[in-house]
Formats: C-alpha cells, sequence, structure tokens
C-alpha cells in the first residue's frame, strides 16, 4: 500500500507551515496563522507557496521540487476547491471568498 502526499490548505490570506512529527513522513499542513503574520508566501525544501489575495478570491500558487501526485484542497475533501496532482510540479488553487469553508475578517491591521 502506497501512501499519497497530501497538502492541506487552511487560509486567512496570511499562511503558515507546520510539521508534526505526528504527521506521515513527507506530510505537511498549512494552517491560519495564531497571529497576525504579513507574509504571503512561504518555502520549505520540497515547496515554495505564494498566495494573492483578490477582491473575489484567493490564489494559491504551489511550486514543488519533485512531481506531485498528491492532493491540494481549500475546505472540505469533498468540496470543489481543490486540485489532484497530476505528476507536474507546479498548480494554482483558486478558492472564491465566498465558498469552501472560507470567512471573512474585516480585523484592521496594526501599522
Amino acid at each position: 500500500m502506497s501512501i499519497r502526499p497530501v497538502l492541506l490548505l487552511l487560509l486567512a490570506c496570511s499562511i503558515t507551515v507546520c510539521t508534526s512529527g505526528a504527521l506521515a513522513p513527507g506530510r505537511e499542513v498549512l494552517r491560519a496563522p495564531t497571529k497576525q503574520v504579513i507574509k504571503n508566501y512561504f518555502a520549505t525544501d520540497r515547496t515554495r507557496v505564494s498566495l494573492t489575495c483578490e477582491p473575489e478570491r484567493f490564489l494559491v500558487q504551489i511550486n514543488f521540487t519533485q512531481p506531485f501526485r498528491g492532493v491540494v484542497h481549500a475546505g472540505h475533501k469533498k468540496g470543489k476547491c481543490k486540485i489532484r496532482g497530476d505528476g507536474s510540479r507546479a498548480y494554482t488553487l483558486r478558492v472564491p471568498l465566498n465558498d469552501c469553508s472560507t470567512t471573512h475578517n474585516r480585523a484592521k491591521l496594526k501599522p
């Protein structure tokens, strides 16, 4: 039985990456930051992810160093905001602001 890599995305117009020893090797999980982070990208030894916030959606651009054959999704796994890797190295996930479990937080940014 083979384990396919999965990259989960939970977005808040800022993204951070965390890895946990409890996860299977090769799995990375993106989570909404617990504090305000003014950064729209991150990179690991296997991935480079950038986030662009548009008026009606997020664009998540993901580049892998190796061909990717896993699943990238925002919101629920069975939702429509997902990409199935076909062996390419670059993908763009489009996440509407009114779908895929997104929430709008009107909190003001501190200068």
